[in-house]
């Protein structure tokens, strides 16, 4: 986990650009083309900023992938599990050393779709 931590940190651009004004993102966007179609789904769902507008993420690394997008490094994380599952990581944003917390609803980790491509890869290894 903290080899993740440290990659993430080293990932993250120094050079951040606002997001634009149609994201709902809590922190700077470090690079748009890194923007997955995977990941702009999530992040048009929720602002991460609570725990009724957690990003619900159906992936463990999309918490991490979404910090690093964003222009922010992982500092802690806290798992609520009072009404529903949800991860709460409190990120420091690069550009501006501003301590965050961004939320992430858990339920549907685990659960996709039996014939995702997803699945197939992990059944094939």
């Amino acid at each position: 986990m903290l080899a993740l931590i440290a990659a993430l940190a080293l990932a993250t651009a120094a050079t951040s650009e606002p997001v634009p004004s149609a994201s709902k993102a809590v922190v700077p966007v470090a690079k748009a083309a890194t923007l997955t179609p995977r990941l702009q789904a999530i992040m048009a769902k929720g602002d991460g900023a609570s725990r009724e507008t957690a990003y619900p993420i159906t992936r463990l690394r999309d918490e991490y992938a979404i910090v690093n997008l964003l222009g922010a490094t992982p500092v802690s994380q806290e798992s609520v599990t009072e009404g529903g599952k949800f991860d709460v990581l409190t990120v420091r944003v690069v550009k501006t050393g501003e301590t965050r917390q961004m939320w992430f609803n858990l339920a549907q980790v685990g659960k996709a779709p039996r014939h995702s491509p997803a699945r197939r890869k992990r059944a094939h290894h």
